[in-house]
């Protein structure tokens, strides 16, 4: 059976679930819950070693009530021929890998991190489908922990030392390395990171398990403009958002993504030669990253598309100029 307890103060005991996991899981697979997340609702979303159905969710009354965000397998062709010469079909055969952990954002959005997958952190819907940015970079390392801040913003830990930040659509902000490769002892740097928070000032907080500490990161001044900045700008705020991006640029000249938003600004007023620099910029600078190459093709193909009408328009004056002359 599962039982889960709640009380508050510890005297008082104000729920208890008993569920019998033989009904959710089969009666050969145990549940071992292993984080968990709570909505202001009372829905309870637990993640269970080995569940590979993805999150159990389980309403205030301790009724379970289904599963959400299922990992999708994948095959590769060492996978196919693996499968192919294994007759084991308990060896060859597949599951999708179960979520590690859980948390839950400021308008309800569920939040998941997981291994062995490309989608190594998720933010799912309803009806469990991730509905981060097509363009979001996902962490290759092991993720250990994730949090939200108040403005939403998403803060991702990895055991091995590595911090990154992204907006509330999943676009990276930030990367960057922690780990004290050299046993250095240095403020700052750590050895396993396994938990990490933020404050309401924006102050990040990380466990360091192997060290026995808790290190904190202050926010700077130019990340409270590159978030000013990034807040306008997901708001559609283009124009008002340029000035921002400027202010960025004279921090730090090799932002990839101020340079890619300042030529998305510089596209909205019709600047299609300062636009194409700037998307050109961010490209060199970080290649491949999906947003950034879709700025830099919107604003090719737009120049492109002017040229063209700027010479039918030539072509068409010398047309009609030649017509004046003949009539004459």
């Amino acid at each position: 059976a599962i039982v889960i307890a709640t009380s508050y103060p510890p005297s008082r005991l104000l729920l208890n679930i008993i569920i019998d996991s033989g009904v959710m899981f089969g009666k050969s697979t145990p549940f071992v819950p292993t984080k968990i997340a709570v909505a202001e609702s009372g829905l309870m979303y637990v993640v269970g070693e080995g569940s590979n159905n993805g999150i159990i969710t389980i309403n205030k009354f301790g009724e379970f009530m289904g599963f959400v965000g299922i990992n999708n397998t994948t095959f590769s062709l060492r996978k196919y021929l693996y499968n192919f010469f294994v007759h084991d079909a308990s060896l060859a055969n597949q599951k999708p890998s179960a979520p590690t952990n859980v948390t839950i954002g400021n308008n309800g959005n569920i939040f998941t991190t997981n291994v062995n997958i490309n989608e190594t952190f998720k933010r799912l819907n309803i009806s469990g489908s991730n509905t981060l940015d097509g363009s979001t970079y996902y962490p290759t390392e092991e993720i250990s922990d994730i949090t939200i801040s108040n403005d939403s913003y998403i803060y991702i830990s990895t055991f091995d030392g590595h911090i990154y930040e992204y907006d509330n659509s999943g676009k990276l902000l930030f990367k960057f390395d922690t780990a004290d490769r050299g046993n250095l002892n240095i403020l700052g740097l750590t050895a396993k990171i396994d938990s990490i928070e933020v404050d309401n000032n924006g102050n990040i907080y990380v466990l360091d398990s192997t060290n026995n500490n808790i290190q904190m990161y202050q926010k700077t001044a130019f990340v409270s403009i590159l978030h000013e900045a990034v807040d306008m700008y997901n708001d559609g705020k283009y124009l008002q958002s340029k000035e921002l991006w400027e202010t960025v640029l004279k921090e730090n000249s090799n932002f990839a993504l101020a340079h890619s938003a300042l030529g998305w600004s510089y596209f909205k007023e019709d600047n299609y030669k300062a636009a194409l620099e700037c998307a050109m910029i961010s490209v060199q600078l970080v290649p491949f990253r999906v947003d950034f190459m879709v700025n830099l093709a919107e604003c090719y193909f737009d120049m492109k598309d002017l040229k063209s009408e700027v010479e039918k328009t030539k072509d068409e004056a010398e047309d009609a100029k030649e017509a004046a002359e003949d009539s004459k």
